[in-house]
């Protein structure tokens, strides 16, 4: 009797659960688009793009550009203790990854892994612990401008941007002690040579930071388009509640737009009655969703092209020889 290969099973798991997901993002899609564009949804949204000042769908659009450039030195900067890597690979890299990102099965995860494998010998080791240093700026970045929300009201913009400097230079300085002592070490592995490099590290929190700025940048200019009955920090905070959805295991096809529409109809809730609530915020969540990928999209289709002729030209001497 044979027993099933565990690898197996845990890729039809896998499989399952991102099938299961993407399914799922493509219904709250679909009901999030009804509720925005029904009714005379549509001719509201189109009414008010059109009458929009040029220059606050420059700015979204500005801010998107930058959300996708800073992911990429993020990247490019958290690696380059273990293994300098060249600037406009890994920007062409992220820009597919963000690409392919809309599609299941962590598309863009394979082919990041796929590239830095064949083109740079990056191996599984330093792929994880990559990764692993990556999701740590993310972590850090979100604490800290999480914590300085609630108190913008209070201390204004200055001081909140003063909070989340203060709160990510701490975390990167803790980190890197951690990362001194032998038992953490052994834990983070190939990690904690891109940890405790603080001018890489510390620019990836940097870069991370002024990404959720972005996003919460192009929720105000969005919410300011359609004339939303929201101020500048409530924009901003549902700015803050879309990255923090983007991030979900299950995908961004979907998810991110039901979710704000939920969080900010549940926030507002009194305000208005429970229709107007709804649709008010499912057109902010497709129209800022939009906004992302008007840029994204024919990025990423440009950048596939490069990325598919460095994958060609690559040296098969040098696939995963970066082992460790």
């Amino acid at each position: 009797m044979t027993t099933a290969d565990p690898g197996s099973k845990r890729r039809v798991r896998d499989a399952i659960f991102q099938t299961t997901g993407f399914a799922l993002g493509v219904l709250f899609l679909v009901w999030c688009g009804k509720r925005a564009f029904g009714g005379g949804g549509l001719e509201h949204v189109t009414d008010r793009l059109q009458a929009a000042p040029r220059w606050i769908i420059a700015v979204a659009l500005l801010v998107t550009l930058i959300s996708l450039v800073a992911n990429g030195v993020i990247f490019w900067c958290t690696i380059r203790p273990v293994r300098p890597l060249r600037f406009v690979d890994v920007q062409a890299v992220n820009l597919l990854a963000g690409f392919l990102n809309y599609a299941p099965f962590r598309i863009g995860l394979l082919a990041r892994i796929a590239f830095h494998w064949r083109v740079d010998g990056i191996g599984p080791a330093i792929m994880s612990a990559w990764i692993a240093a990556v999701l740590l700026s993310v972590c850090v970045a979100f604490v800290a401008v999480a914590l300085a929300m609630p108190l913008a009201p209070q201390i204004g913009l200055a001081g909140t941007f003063l909070v989340i400097v203060v709160t990510c230079i701490l975390a990167t300085w803790l980190i890197r002690r951690l990362t001194g002592v032998e038992w953490v070490r052994t834990k983070v592995r190939g990690a904690a040579p891109m940890l405790r490099e603080v001018p890489s590290f510390g620019l990836a929190v940097a870069m991370r930071v002024t990404d959720i700025i972005a996003w919460t940048v192009r929720m105000v200019c969005v919410a300011a388009i359609l004339e939303a009955p929201l101020t500048t920090s409530q924009a901003a905070l549902l700015g803050l509640a879309a990255f923090a959805l983007a991030l979900n295991p299950l995908g961004r096809f979907g998810f991110r737009e039901a979710g704000v529409a939920w969080i900010a109809s549940s926030l507002f809730h009194g305000t208005m009655s429970q229709e107007e609530l709804t649709t008010t915020f499912a057109q902010i969540a497709v129209v800022e969703s939009a906004a992302e990928a008007a840029l994204t999209i024919p990025l990423g289709a440009i950048a596939a092209l490069w990325c598919w002729r460095r994958y060609r030209r690559a040296d098969p001497r040098t696939f995963g020889t970066q082992a460790s």
